[in-house]
């Protein structure tokens, strides 16, 4: 999913104004549809009719303002490439993404075939042995199997770390919070070690905020009193 960008004085924008509000409707959802559909600003004629709708007269102010501009086969949204990124921008941008969404699912499964189980390579995972063809066909998430205290050899790594940070965690407190993570045993059984971490993280975080906060009234409480005495 790509955005359609407005500038943020879109609403005040002089030619904004002169089009007035129901040719304005109809020139942010040309842009939405641009976005949606990767034309560049390109705006088909029987696209734009059907966004102009009943608001009859609206393209033709838009044209008239300068926001549109006529193009063969239908409408060129002005300065669209201005404030939007390019199609090929988005292409390259979402083919991107893919692969570090492939690269992460490969990080963390395991097949479901007969392998053998290797020794951790020291960030808690384990490498396995096994046929390329079941590795890419017969895949499983990785340790599905349910548990109350974090799972035998999970480590911090450096996307944990990162994990804590973004979430607040001062640095000096993320090894002690990973520590305390360990030990502790959970109710309810989980199955993802990395979602209940970062969990883990935003209640210190939390609990850290009130515990602030109850000191700084408690302070503020002694200080008043002890002034009232003398």
């Amino acid at each position: 999913m790509s955005w359609a960008k407005l500038d943020d004085g879109y609403h005040m924008h002089p030619k904004v104004v002169r089009a007035g509000n129901a040719a304005t409707g109809v020139h942010a959802r040309a842009v939405s549809y641009c976005a949606f559909h990767l034309t560049d600003g390109r705006l088909p004629e029987e696209a734009a009719v059907a966004i102009q709708s009943s608001d009859v007269g609206a393209i033709e102010r838009l044209l008239a303002v300068g926001l549109f501009e006529r193009i063969p086969g239908g409408y060129l949204v002005h300065d669209y490439r201005k404030y939007n990124p390019s199609a090929k921008q988005v292409k390259r941008e979402r083919r991107q993404a893919a692969t570090r969404m492939r690269k992460h699912r490969k990080r963390y499964t395991v097949t479901s075939a007969e392998r053998t189980e290797n020794p951790g390579d020291g960030d808690g995972r384990r490498s396995v042995s096994g046929s390329s063809e079941e590795a890419e066909t017969v895949i499983a998430p990785r340790a599905r199997a349910k548990w109350h205290r974090v799972p035998e050899g999970e480590q911090l790594t450096a996307a944990r770390r990162a994990m804590a940070l973004v979430e607040s965690v001062p640095p000096a407190s993320v090894d002690l919070e990973w520590r305390k993570y360990l030990d502790h045993r959970f109710r309810e059984a989980r199955e993802d070690v990395d979602a209940t971490w970062r969990n883990w993280c935003r209640k210190a975080v939390e609990i850290a905020g009130n515990r602030r906060v109850v000191e700084g009234f408690t302070r503020g409480f002694g200080a008043r009193r002890g002034s009232s005495l003398t």
